[in-house]
């Protein structure tokens, strides 16, 4: 169970962002929208290093932050100028008080 304290990183939850070109029809960009801010515990969980099959660094995190309704795979968390890609949420107890979150962060 993650504590209040522990809480000490300001993320942004972003969602993704849809433009109309001229005719009005919908088209997906790659603009983000704020869909949230939070207080969170990052953790570092595993990383691996670049090699023929996957030519980028990668670290895994788990993200734990109060629950947060709406929450979905398509969006991404930011902290400062790193990105974290969502690959699983899980409700803690299922009790809608906590939940974490299994991120990418891709290293250049």
């Amino acid at each position: 169970m993650t504590t209040i304290g522990k809480l000490r990183h300001r993320i942004t939850v972003e969602e993704p962002s849809t433009a109309r070109d001229e005719t009005g029809q919908v088209n997906p960009s790659d603009t983000w929208a704020t869909f949230a801010e939070r207080y969170a515990a990052i953790e570092p969980v595993s990383s691996n290093e670049p090699n023929g099959e996957k030519p980028e660094a990668q670290t895994t995190h788990r993200i734990t932050l109060r629950y947060l309704s709406g929450l979905s795979h398509d969006q991404r968390i930011k902290l400062g100028s790193r990105v974290f890609q969502i690959v699983g949420i899980r409700n803690i107890d299922e009790r809608n008080i906590w939940q974490e979150v299994t991120a990418i962060e891709r290293l250049h």
